[in-house]
C-alpha cells in the first residue's frame, strides 16, 4: 500500500513536469491553445456537462468500479513512478500521453467536430491522426492500471 502511495505521489510530480515541457514544446513549435481557444473550450464545457448516468448503466459501472478497485490493490506499482523510457509511454503517431491528456481535457464531454479539430490543431496534427492516437491511448490505458493512474494525473493537471 505504501509503495502504491509513493508511486502515485511520484507520478503527480512527473505529470506536472511532463505537462509543462509538453506545453512549452507545443508553444515553441507554434502550437497550443490561444486565448480564443480557451474561451471556446470554457463555452464548450458549459454546453457539454457531464452527462447523467442511466440507472441500468449505473449498475454496470458499479461492478466495473469494484473490479478496478481489486486490480488497483493487486497491481505492483513502480517505485518512483514511471521511467521516461518505459515502452508504455512511447508516443502513438507522434502523440504522447501528455498531449492526449491535454487534448482530452480541452474536449471534455463534447463530440462536436469543432472542439475535436481545435484540440488536434493545438497539438499540431490532423484530426484523423489525433482520433486514431486518442483511441489507441484509450486502449493502452484501459488494461494497465499504472498507466491509467499516470494518465489520470496528467488529465487532472492539464
Amino acid at each position: 500500500m505504501m509503495r502504491m502511495a509513493n508511486s502515485i505521489l511520484a507520478m503527480q510530480g512527473q505529470a506536472a513536469q511532463w505537462l509543462a515541457s509538453t506545453k512549452a514544446a507545443l508553444a515553441a513549435a507554434g502550437h497550443g491553445f490561444t486565448a480564443e481557444d480557451h474561451a471556446a473550450i470554457e463555452a464548450s464545457h458549459a454546453a457539454h456537462p457531464v452527462p447523467p448516468i442511466e440507472p441500468d448503466v449505473q449498475t454496470g459501472l458499479e461492478a466495473d468500479a469494484r473490479d478496478l478497485a481489486r486490480r488497483v490493490m493487486e497491481t505492483d506499482y513502480p517505485e518512483g513512478g514511471l521511467q521516461p523510457d518505459d515502452p508504455r509511454l512511447a508516443p502513438i503517431e507522434g502523440i504522447t500521453l501528455a498531449m492526449a491528456a491535454i487534448a482530452a481535457r480541452a474536449i471534455g464531454w463534447s463530440t462536436d467536430p469543432v472542439d475535436i479539430g481545435r484540440a488536434a490543431r493545438a497539438l499540431g496534427v490532423e484530426v484523423d491522426v489525433y482520433e486514431r492516437a486518442a483511441e489507441a491511448w484509450r486502449q493502452r490505458t484501459t488494461g494497465d492500471v499504472v498507466l491509467a493512474a499516470f494518465y489520470g494525473q496528467l488529465y487532472s493537471q492539464a
